[in-house]
């Protein structure tokens, strides 16, 4: 008997399944849908871009939403999937959609971005909004006033402040806010600016940090007063800094920034929390209610439940 290769019998099998006119198209429902843009420095940094991560992956699970995360490596790329994506979400019928920028770097492409189509909104974390479309939502944490007072606080010795890069409206803020505070109430003591890179790299450069801080504790052992304050700005960098405690011990102190830093050596009298993560579940949840909106414009500061400052009680100046 002739015997017929698998691939045909394969092949009628599909034709008798798909030939039986009875059989209904099953209609799957509508679901809505979040797009996760990270920062280019990616998650892992043990700070605020993992809260972002975290909260939105807790919202959407809570919700049974659909959630995708793109990874872009640079501010161009995600700029290209973007637009590509809102292609394809015109074309196509789908349930309620978010696309979370979160990163303060996606505040120079905004302007390039197209509003895409009715049912999407788009959301653009840690920016005032300037430069950006009006159609498009901003919000942010003001990290000014615990900068200022943060400056104020440790005012009685020589300050040296870590910051990823030059420019960035986030760290230029947090630094200005510190140095205003500082020299309010400081007499004769300095606050030095030193920068790990000219880009966005600089937030993900421990090494680097961790370099350029135990450089600066060396210098100070020929100070008069060998003693600073370390004051990082540089996202995942600043673990870096903390760790180059362990290279020297008589410099004082430096300042937890971002997230609790208080058990992450015995020199960080205090830290400086942004809760991002909350602030992106109170966003979540104003996009998701319909009966509420989520507003074109918003920033919180300490006179919010975003941004605080948390002693160590273990610290012993």
């Amino acid at each position: 008997m002739k015997r017929f290769p698998p691939i045909l019998w394969l092949v009628c099998l599909v034709c008798i399944a798909c030939s039986d006119s009875d059989e209904q198209p099953v209609e799957q429902p509508v679901r809505d849908t979040i797009f996760l843009f990270t920062s280019t420095s990616g998650v892992g940094d043990n700070g605020y871009n993992d809260m972002i991560l975290n909260a939105t992956s807790a919202f959407a699970y809570g919700h049974d939403l659909d959630l995708y995360i793109i990874l872009s490596a640079t501010v161009g790329e995600a700029e290209l999937q973007y637009k590509l994506m809102a292609e394809l979400l015109d074309a196509e019928a789908t349930g309620r959609m978010l696309i979370l920028l979160a990163s303060s770097e996606y505040a120079a492409i905004a302007s390039t971005l197209p509003q895409p189509g009715e049912g999407c909104s788009v959301l653009l974390l840690e920016s005032d909004g300037q430069q950006v479309p009006e159609w498009m939502a901003t919000a942010k944490l003001n990290r000014y006033g615990a900068s200022y007072l943060t400056g104020a606080m440790v005012s009685d010795q020589s300050a040296e402040l870590i910051m990823a890069m030059p420019g960035e409206p986030l760290t230029e803020e947090a630094a200005t806010g510190f140095e205003a505070g500082f020299a309010a109430h400081a007499d004769g003591k300095r606050v030095t600016r030193h920068y790990l890179s000219e880009g966005y790299q600089g937030f993900n450069m421990q090494v680097a940090a961790r370099k350029l801080t135990s450089s600066i504790m060396k210098s100070y052992q020929t100070e008069e007063i060998p003693y600073c304050t370390f004051y990082p700005l540089a996202g995942g960098s600043n673990l870096g800094v903390y760790n180059a405690f362990t290279d020297y011990f008589h410099v004082q102190q430096a300042i937890g920034m971002d997230i609790d830093c208080n058990d992450q050596n015995d020199y960080i009298p205090f830290s400086v929390v942004l809760h991002m993560d909350n602030l992106v579940q109170h966003c979540l949840e104003l996009w998701y209610d319909k009966e509420r909106e989520l507003p074109l414009r918003s920033s919180y500061g300490l006179d919010s439940e975003f941004v605080e400052i948390t002693f160590s009680q273990s610290w012993d100046p």
